[in-house]
C-alpha cells in the first residue's frame, strides 16, 4: 500500500506539522549556533511542544569534539574529547554540545539534574553519530539532534534498544534518528532481520517524552513503560514487531506515523500495543487514562515485497484499559484487527477511519470491543461514534443511529461500515475494490466526499474539537472518520 493522501489532507498534515513544530520552539531552549555547530537545518519531523524547566541562568555550555586533543576543558577552543569526559563536569541546567563526528556508545547511572541538563548534536548539515545509549536512574535530562546507530556495540544488547531508559524521570528525547542500519531494508532478508536489527527506543519511568524522532529499521519501535509518558510526532519506518507500545497509565500517543512492518517470526505485529501486567501475568491488573489519537498506521507503502507483513493496527487485547480514548486515527491493515480492546470499562473510540491495506480483499479489518481476555468479564461505560470501518464488533455498532445499545456495556452512535466501493465514501479518488492480493495502488484521499454517507450527520455528543489534520469540527453536523471533508 502506498502512502496515503499526497493532496489537500497531505498539506492540512504538512500545515499542523509546521504549526507543532513553532509551538515547540516557543515551548523550548534551542541550541544556539556556533562555527562548529552551524549548517543547513537536518529535516526532522515536528514534535509537539515540550513542557519542562528553564534551565538556570547560570547554565554552561560545555563543548565536545570526537577529534579534540585530550585533557581539555570543555570550552569552545579546549573541547572534552568524549562524552565520558564531559559528564563528570556536568550540573542542572548546563548545555553539552556535541560537535559533529562519531561518538562511542555512553552510560549514565544514577545521575539527577534539576533544572534538566541538555546534551546535544548539531541541527546543521553535520551530524553527531553516537552508539548505543543507556539511562539506569536518571532524572531531567533532555536529549536532542542525535544520529545513534549500533556501530561496533555488542550485538547481545539489540533487545535493550539503541536507547535504554531505566527508573527515568523527566527526559525529553526530541528531534533524533534511530537506524539499525543505512542500508536499505527493503533488500534484508528475514535471517538479517533475526540477527541484525535493534529495537529502536525502549523507556521505563515517568514524565519521559520521546516527541519528534525518525526511528528507521528496527525490531520494536518506540516503547514506554510507566505512568504520565507521551510519544508523540515521532516516525517509524521498517519495524519487525510492534511500531509503538505505551504501558503505562495516562500514556498519550499522539500524531505518530508507523509503517511498513516485515515479518521474520512468529510475532503479531502491532501497530500500537498496551497491556496489564500483573502477579498473574497479562491481563492482570488495569491501565488508566490513556490517549492514541492522530496518528497513521499503514501496514505497507512501498512496491510488493516477499516479507511484507499482515498488520494488526491498534491492539488492546490484555485490559482492563479503564477511561482511555482512541480517536482520530487512521489505520490501514490487512488483518481482522484495525482497532481492537478486550477489557475496556468507560472507553472511547471516535472519529477513527480503518481501511484494508488489501483494498477490498478479505480479511474486513475491524473497531472491537471484546470481554476480558481472562475473566470474558464485559464492562460497562464504553462508546464506539462517528468511526468508518470495513466491519464492526459486536456487528450492531455498525448501524448508523444514535445510541445503540449493545447490552454488552457498549453504546454505538452513528458508525459507517465501508463499503467495498468506497469510492461512494472518500473524497477520493480511491482505488477500485480487486482481488490482487497486493496491487498497491495509490490510496488516494480520505476525507469523507462531500454529500456522501461519511459527510456531515455525527454524533454531537463527545469526541476531538478538531480532526486528524488540525482542523476545527462543526459543533453540529460534524463528519465521520479522521478528517472533515
Amino acid at each position: 500500500m502506498t502512502a496515503p493522501s499526497h493532496g489537500r489532507r497531505g498539506a492540512a498534515l504538512a500545515a499542523q506539522r509546521a504549526a507543532i513544530l513553532a509551538a515547540c520552539l516557543l515551548a523550548i531552549a534551542t541550541i544556539a549556533a556556533s562555527p562548529a555547530l552551524a549548517g543547513d537545518k537536518d529535516p526532522q519531523p515536528a514534535g509537539p511542544a515540550l513542557t519542562r524547566p528553564v534551565p538556570a541562568a547560570d547554565g554552561r555550555d560545555l563543548y565536545v569534539a570526537a577529534q579534540a586533543a585530550a585533557g581539555g576543558d570543555g570550552s569552545a577552543t579546549r573541547p572534552f574529547a568524549t562524552l565520558a569526559a564531559a559528564l563528570p563536569h556536568a550540573r542542572g541546567g548546563d548545555r553539552i554540545r556535541l560537535a559533529p563526528g562519531h561518538y562511542p556508545p555512553f552510560r549514565l547511572r544514577n545521575r539527577r539534574f534539576d533544572p534538566p541538563l541538555e546534551i546535544a548534536g548539531p541541527s546543521g548539515s553535520g551530524k553527531a553519530h553516537i552508539g548505543p545509549i543507556a539511562l539506569n536512574g536518571v532524572s531531567g535530562l533532555t536529549l536532542r539532534h542525535l544520529h545513534v546507530a549500533p556501530g561496533s556495540a555488542d550485538p547481545s544488547r539489540r533487545a535493550q534498544g539503541l536507547l535504554a531508559i531505566r527508573d527515568g524521570a523527566r527526559i525529553v528525547v526530541a528531534a533524533s534518528t534511530f537506524r539499525s542500519t543505512p542500508q536499505d531494508p527493503k533488500r534484508w532478508r528475514a535471517a538479517d532481520w533475526l540477527h541484525l536489527a535493534w529495537s529502536g527506543i525502549r523507556a521505563e519511568g515517568r514524565e519521559i517524552a520521546i516527541t519528534g524522532n525518525r526511528v528507521e529499521t528496527v525490531r520494536h519501535g518506540i516503547g514506554v513503560t510507566g505512568p504520565d509518558n507521551r510519544v508523540e510526532g515521532n516516525h517509524v519506518d521498517g519495524f519487525s514487531g510492534d511500531g509503538l507500545r505505551g504501558n503505562g497509565d495516562r500514556v498519550l500517543v499522539r500524531g505518530n506515523r508507523v509503517a511498513n512492518c516485515y515479518k521474520v517470526d512468529d510475532n503479531h505485529d502491532d501497530g500500537f500495543q498496551a497491556w496489564t501486567r500483573g502477579p498473574k501475568g497479562p491481563g492482570d491488573g488495569r491501565l488508566t487514562g490513556g490517549r492514541v489519537e492522530g496518528n497513521e498506521i499503514l501496514e505497507w507503502t512501498g512496491p510488493p515485497h516477499p516479507l511484507r507483513c499482515r498488520l494488526q493496527g491498534i491492539g488492546l487485547f490484555d485490559g482492563i484499559y479503564d477511561g482511555w480514548t482512541i480517536a482520530n486515527n487512521f489505520v490501514a491493515v490487512s488483518s481482522w484487527h484495525g482497532i481492537s480492546l478486550r477489557g475496556a470499562r468507560d472507553t472511547r473510540i471516535l472519529h477513527n477511519t480503518v481501511v484494508s491495506a488489501d483494498l477490498g480483499n478479505r480479511p474486513r479489518p475491524w473497531i472491537s470491543i471484546g470481554p476480558h481476555k481472562r475473566t470474558e468479564d464485559w464492562f460497562s461505560g464504553n462508546i464506539v461514534a462517528n468511526n468508518i470501518a470495513p466491519n464492526f464488533r459486536p456487528r450492531a455498532l455498525g448501524a448508523r443511529r444514535q445510541g445503540l445499545a449493545t447490552g454488552l456495556g457498549i453504546t454505538g452512535h452513528v458508525n459507517l461500515v465501508l463499503p467495498d466501493d468506497a469510492s461512494t465514501v472518500f473524497a477520493g479518488p480511491t482505488p477500485a475494490p480487486n482481488t490482487d492480493p497486493d496491487p498497491n495502488p495509490d490510496p488516494g484521499d480520505y476525507r469523507p466526499r462531500p454529500g456522501g454517507p461519511a459527510a456531515g450527520g455525527a454524533w454531537p455528543g463527545g469526541g476531538p474539537s478538531k480532526d486528524a489534520s488540525g482542523r476545527n469540527r462543526p459543533a453540529t453536523g460534524a463528519s465521520l472518520g479522521a478528517w472533515e471533508p
